[in-house]
């Protein structure tokens, strides 16, 4: 459902609303042609610059010319996207781990000498002053 919420919120901006408006005043009407995400489909520039809604462009051309069903192409995308989300999300995580090691190593380096070499070289020291 978020993925449906995320695309339709993209689609309700600028251009893409109006291209859609258009798109249902030619459906009322009961003109055919070439529903604007058709014209705008091979046309980096039209459409924004975003994976998804170049993907969604070219599915609705699919959908529009073959009859398809438009719920499974929109579940596709929809699993798509979640599959491209889930990976970003896990290869953030991984950095995450590569990140953390030096600031740790800054905060453990230190304590390890308090703890162990300082006592040893005291001890060591003393020894040798007796």
């Amino acid at each position: 459902m978020s993925s449906y919420r995320s695309l339709s919120g993209t689609l309700d901006r600028g251009d893409c609303r109006s291209r859609r408006r258009s798109a249902r005043r030619r459906v009322r009407q009961g003109r055919r042609g070439a529903p604007p995400w058709q014209r705008s489909a091979g046309r980096v520039g039209d459409l924004p610059r975003r994976p998804v809604l170049a993907s969604f462009g070219r599915a609705m051309v699919r959908v529009w010319d073959s009859g398809a069903p438009l719920a499974v192409t929109l579940e596709r995308l929809a699993a798509d996207a979640r599959r491209t989300r889930r990976a970003r999300a896990e290869q953030k995580a991984r950095a995450v781990g590569v990140r953390s090691a030096v600031p740790l190593a800054l905060c453990f380096l230190p304590a390890f000498v308090l703890v162990g070499v300082v006592p040893l070289v005291a001890g060591a020291v003393s020894g040798l002053l007796r």
